[in-house]
């Protein structure tokens, strides 16, 4: 008969200092926790009244505010945290597991100093869990602009760790997964190697997955190199910056093969499927938008594309490069080749708070046809071998940027199909106001002959009318 009573006082006994234990420290981290977190991270903490269960070490709070409640830096709702019996018998205090319904994160509230940013994040270490899983994340920049991340969760697998998220900023869903390959690399900020692939939710064949390493110099700065494939497409990055901290200040991008039909399509799969309705009107309200202020990054780069395909027609060997700035961008040199011309040309956009001004000169020089080159050409229709076209505009919204345009286009070629038949085009564009006009536009097929000129006009509702005049024409080569 006493066994059964003893027992039953120990677990009584075991059950009350459980629930003592957890009030007393409840009442503890309540009145310590948030003087040592804000020690710590330099920041005013502020906690909800904390629940433990002592048997997992968990510690529950409603909610978590770092910085001046009314503008805080981060604000995390319903957070959990356990830590491990076995990491305290060793001595050490690690996250093992975190949960949260909410998170708000607002870097530029967080306090600054003078000090040299470290060398060596590994003390971070015991506070990254191995499993962190939240209902949603927002990220708020200085100025206001806000991401959002739908179910993020992070994952620590050995020396690897993996984020999964799902992104909706465009109204469709897309799940995005990065993975880091050594997270003891990145906190050493020795070397960053991670994988990110995106996918829009049920369109396994518009994944787009991106392969990235950044190394640090050995001079100084850092050595960036990054593959994108999407669509059977690929594209290689090498950049980087003398400075480390900075963002990269030189690039340059290769690609075999660009097919326009190809982007498009993926382009098109993270869009809402209801992008295609309305698509009139969007396109109305799109031309009365305000044309975006280019106060870009200082990069210099290079971009070269083996073949580009649209439709039939193929240009080989385009190489460009370009300045970005604080005024907008150029591409001073820009080249292509076609079966039977090359293309040289430039543009210039500046950009400044009363909007864009357009500056684009191109021109097409005859080249030797060689057949060894011809391959890439077979199903190509229209072959130009010589021109040239001069535009230049201003504007502060896209429909008066148009509007604005003014300049001269010539083309020289023939037309492959059932016969070869020589094409030529001449058109100025004249800039009148509220109108996009080709003011003189002439146009010859072999023996036909198309004159006269065409406008659109109009802002809510566009409206084409043109004088045309043809002669001759037999459009059954096409």
């Amino acid at each position: 008969m006493k066994k059964p009573i003893i027992s039953g006082l120990i677990l009584l006994a075991a059950l009350a200092l459980w629930h003592w234990g957890n009030r007393i420290l409840e009442q503890t981290l309540d009145r310590e926790l948030p003087k040592l977190l804000s020690s710590e991270l330099g920041i005013a903490v502020t906690l909800a009244p904390t629940r433990t269960w002592i048997p997992t070490l968990t510690v529950r709070t409603p909610q978590l505010v770092m910085g001046d409640p009314a503008n805080p830096a981060l604000v995390a709702t319903r957070v959990s945290v356990s830590l491990d019996w076995s990491d305290l018998l060793h001595g050490e205090i690690r996250l093992r597991r975190a949960s949260g319904a909410t998170l708000m994160v607002k870097p530029s509230l967080w306090p600054g100093n003078d000090d040299p940013w470290p060398t060596d994040y590994r003390f971070l270490d015991p506070y990254l869990p191995d499993y962190l899983a939240l209902t949603s994340a927002r990220y708020v920049g200085a100025d206001g602009a806000a991401w959002s991340f739908g179910h993020p969760q992070w994952r620590r697998q050995a020396a690897a760790a993996r984020l999964d998220w799902q992104d909706t900023a465009t109204g469709k869903p897309v799940d995005i997964a990065v993975t880091l390959a050594s997270l003891d690399d990145l906190l050493r900020l020795a070397e960053l190697r991670l994988q990110v692939a995106a996918n829009p939710a049920g369109d396994d064949g518009a994944a787009v997955t991106l392969a990235l390493d950044i190394r640090p110099d050995k001079q100084a700065g850092y050595r960036l190199s990054a593959q994108v494939d999407a669509a059977g497409m690929t594209a290689r990055v090498l950049s980087g910056n003398t400075r480390p901290w900075a963002l990269p200040d030189q690039s340059s991008t290769d690609i075999k093969l660009l097919d326009v039909a190809k982007a498009r399509a993926l382009v098109a799969a993270y869009q809402p499927d209801s992008a295609s309705e309305g698509a009139a009107k969007d396109a109305t309200e799109a031309l009365a938008t305000r044309l975006p202020r280019l106060s870009l990054p200082v990069h210099r780069g290079h971009l070269a594309i083996g073949e580009i395909h649209w439709r039939d027609e193929v240009g080989t060997d385009t190489a460009l490069d370009f300045v970005t700035g604080p005024h907008g961008i150029s591409v001073p040199t820009l080249t292509s080749r076609g079966p039977e011309g090359a293309l040289a040309g430039g543009l210039d956009v500046t950009s400044s708070d009363s909007g864009w001004e357009l500056g684009l000169t191109a021109a097409i020089k005859a080249v030797a046809a060689d057949r060894s080159l011809a391959a890439p050409y077979l199903d190509a229709s229209w072959f130009w071998r010589e021109g040239h076209a001069s535009l230049t505009g201003k504007g502060d919204t896209w429909d008066s940027l148009l509007n604005s345009l003014q300049g001269d286009i010539n083309l020289a070629g023939s037309h492959h199909g059932a016969t070869l038949t020589p094409v030529n085009l001449t058109a100025r564009l004249d800039n009148r106001p509220g109108e996009l006009t080709l003011d003189t536009l002439a146009v010859t097929l072999g023996e036909g002959r198309i004159t006269g000129s065409v406008s659109l006009s109009g802002d809510d509702r566009k409206r084409l009318t043109g004088n045309i005049r043809a002669q001759q024409l037999d459009l059954d080569f096409l």
